[in-house]
């Protein structure tokens, strides 16, 4: 049995993870679109580069899942707080490129849902979870 807070982080990065494929197929034309470049053209680069780039993070981001949600992994955990660093770089990038649309607010949303994951993390019941101290029976509440 895991702890509520661990239980949330999954819902919660999951979520985003959700949010981030549904902004990925609402903008779809427009990534196809930014591939028109001709000088993106002549490296090679074409919609078929998304796709494995997108497919090679959503793996990186599920094995990220795996390993702190169901095999309390600190160091899995410890990667995620710097993607989530990362993170704060990206929305900051966001907030002066995008135009406001739907783009950005799922961006906005996503991250917050990651920022919320993370800060679950921390918490009593998941610090003990990590720590190998967890039990169903002998709970650590806040």
């Amino acid at each position: 049995m895991r702890p509520p807070s661990i239980i949330d982080f999954e819902r919660a990065y999951l979520a985003s993870l959700a949010l981030g494929i549904v902004n990925t197929a609402i903008n779809w034309q427009a990534i196809e679109q930014s591939f028109e470049d001709p000088a993106l053209q002549t490296l090679g680069a074409g919609p078929g580069i998304v796709v494995g780039i997108l497919a090679f993070s959503m793996a990186i981001s599920l094995l990220l899942w795996f390993f702190i949600a169901r095999r309390a992994s600190t160091v899995a955990k410890w990667i995620y707080v710097v993607f989530i660093a990362f993170g704060v770089i990206g929305i900051i990038s966001s907030l002066t490129t995008l135009p406001f649309g739907t783009q950005l607010i799922l961006n906005i949303v996503a991250q917050l849902l990651q920022f919320f994951a993370a800060w679950l993390l921390f918490k009593p019941d998941a610090k003990a979870w990590f720590a190998g101290q967890w039990t169903a029976d002998a709970r650590v509440f806040d």
